[in-house]
């Protein structure tokens, strides 16, 4: 994805998902300026490449698993690069406020890439004044957003990955999902339980 030279203005993008690219972003040109938000760049061979005088703001996104990052193209004499609430690899830790650098998580079962297993550094870890989270609970960082009801686990084996789903209890209180993989729970103590691991 090239962006160039675009007047001083800035391109936006939100819910972008970049993978399996030898570049996946360059700003070509000076003052070429990108905003991502919710956006996840991993297995490219760069994430992001800045000529002179071009900026990237990004926020709430994923940024890993690259060969390199960000790198500067040649001749380059600096870029700006602002970052909010986000997973970005490398160290130091890119300054800017709620960032990691922590590896994501994500699942690697076909068809499931780029989702974030459970416990995952980046769930509920976004902007928190944002209230557009499809479950009701905070911004979760990258494109591929969880769903506290439907949660993916790291199984016992290698690349063996559940999907939990939790149904209320039919007596009230809290929601309650299955506390450990590999069998069927039971339907005891007023509440239903399932879990089903994901297809090969």
């Amino acid at each position: 994805l090239e962006i160039p030279n675009a007047s001083q203005s800035t391109v936006y993008f939100e819910y972008l998902l970049m993978h399996n690219n030898t570049t996946a972003i360059e700003l070509t040109g000076s003052y070429a300026a990108i905003s991502l938000d919710n956006t996840t760049i991993a297995d490219n061979g760069t994430g992001i490449v800045f000529d002179s005088d071009t900026s990237a703001d990004i926020e709430n996104s994923i940024i890993h698993k690259n060969t390199n990052t960000f790198v500067e193209a040649t001749g380059s004499t600096g870029h700006t690069c602002n970052v909010e609430y986000s997973c970005i690899e490398g160290t130091p830790l890119y300054t800017g406020t709620g960032n990691t650098n922590d590896k994501p998580d994500f699942c690697d079962k076909e068809g499931y890439e780029y989702r974030l297993i459970e416990g995952s550094p980046c769930i509920d870890a976004g902007d928190p004044a944002r209230t557009d989270e499809i479950d009701g609970t905070r911004l979760d960082m990258g494109y591929l957003p969880s769903d506290e009801d439907i949660k993916i686990i790291q199984g016992s084996y290698p690349n063996e990955h559940w999907n939990w789903v939790s149904y209320p209890k039919f007596f009230g209180g809290s929601d309650q999902s299955a506390s450990h993989c590999g069998k069927r729970a039971g339907y005891g103590y007023g509440y239903a339980q399932t879990q089903s691991r994901l297809a090969r």
